[in-house]
């Protein structure tokens, strides 16, 4: 019996990330601790590891963001609804 006992070997969270445009749909899942390069609207990168997503309080609201922990060890708030791309390096 004991024998088949399974353990836990690792818990992670992931997050399901949907871009579309005129075209297609595309859907992509970030896993925390993933490396990423951001693009914003402005033309603007930011790199690093994402450590979570924190949802606004009004849900149909595109008010999200992805924290986000650079190289040096400082976080970054990217707004959701000013992010353009999302590539995972």
């Amino acid at each position: 019996r004991n024998g088949n006992r399974m353990k836990i070997a690792e818990i992670r969270t992931s997050y399901k990330i949907t871009m579309e445009n005129e075209m297609c749909v595309m859907e992509m899942y970030l896993d925390t601790g993933c490396k990423v390069r951001i693009t914003f609207d402005n033309g603007a990168t930011l790199a690093g590891r994402v450590l979570c997503v924190e949802y606004g309080d009004i849900p149909k609201e595109n008010d999200m963001i992805i924290i986000i922990e650079v190289e040096d060890g400082r976080l970054y708030a990217a707004i959701v609804a000013r992010i353009i791309g999302i590539e995972i390096v």
